[in-house]
């Protein structure tokens, strides 16, 4: 036996033990050498599904699974960051934004428990995953917002930008939307992120909440709000975004590429108001750059967490 054909099979038998394990112990996912399960994806694409109120059936849980197992990679990337900067969450901390979930949905708090268990909601995962919304929120509080900055310029050139944009239509509108973002991490999530989100729009269509799909899946800060962005003018938005949002009737729903992700949107409201009457509010534009800041700050600080920690996927 050739010494290669001997070098080749140590490397084999070497392997050998982790890939068993992994296959033994139903393991997806390493992150940085954090297991992630098969039973972990199941338990949160369950609590996914009753909680946006998808079918509870094959075809809603073969759709979320691999939307699961990214959000458990963040998850696992998000307390692995925690740890570094020494970012706790106690369980007090816990109870109380659980609790919070019956004071925004108008569920008496010691109806709660009984009302999660007859949509068979796991409490135990629903707190997992509060858990990790809370540390990130520290994240983003201790990391990303500090170094959100915006200056008089800024402002300045947005506002003349609004302004040309008023001077070249008689009248504006003002848009209540609603939003969903699917940001690229990498390459291959271009395809992967718009054909996630066809599935996404074919369930709403079909009558589940955009605002718990936007809840659950969404990677913009809007996800807090319910996809809610809120009253925007026309023309405070890029252009070729602005017209299309136009074409909308209330309650349309549009998905649009875009080059940093996909984007679903949802027109909550609309009114016609004059250009001449349109009112710049200073503190509306400050918050409009601000929020874009974060959502670039936030993708730029994931592809770091990622590029710094090995993911191993098993097939």
């Amino acid at each position: 036996m050739t010494s290669k054909i001997v070098s080749f099979l140590l490397f084999i038998m070497m392997l050998l033990p982790s890939i068993s394990y992994s296959a033994e112990h139903g393991i997806q996912v390493t992150v940085g050498g954090m297991p992630i399960t098969e039973s972990d994806i199941k338990a949160r694409s369950k609590l996914i599904i009753a909680s946006s109120g998808m079918p509870n059936n094959k075809s809603s849980y073969n759709l979320v699974k691999e939307r699961v197992m990214d959000i458990l990679i963040d998850e696992q990337l998000i307390k692995k960051e925690a740890q570094r900067l020494e970012i706790e969450v106690d369980d007090e901390e816990i109870d109380q934004a659980f609790l919070a979930l019956a004071d925004r949905n108008n569920i008496p708090r010691d109806k709660l428990a009984s009302f999660l268990k007859s949509k068979e909601i796991d409490v135990t995962e629903l707190k997992n995953q509060i858990k990790h919304q809370l540390m990130w929120s520290k994240i983003l509080a201790s990391q990303i917002q500090p170094n959100i900055t915006v200056v008089d310029k800024e402002i300045a050139e947005s506002r003349a930008g609004i302004e040309r944009a008023a001077r070249s239509a008689a009248e504006t509108a003002e848009l209540k939307l609603a939003e969903i973002v699917l940001l690229y991490h990498k390459e291959s999530d271009v395809q992967k992120n718009k054909v996630f989100a066809e599935k996404l729009l074919g369930q709403i269509k079909k009558g589940v909440s955009f605002g718990s799909l936007a809840k659950e899946f969404s990677q913009a800060q809007t996800a807090q709000s319910y996809g809610e962005i809120g009253w925007v003018a026309s023309n405070q938005i890029q252009p070729d975004i602005s017209r299309k949002l136009m074409r909308l009737q209330v309650g349309d729903i549009e998905l649009m590429p875009l080059p940093d992700g996909v984007r679903i949107f949802k027109l909550l409201d609309k009114k016609v108001i004059s250009s001449e009457d349109q009112e710049l509010d200073e503190d509306e534009i400050r918050r409009m750059i601000i929020d874009k800041k974060i959502d670039v700050a936030v993708k730029s600080y994931f592809r770091k967490l990622r590029k710094n920690v090995h993911i191993q996927i098993y097939k």
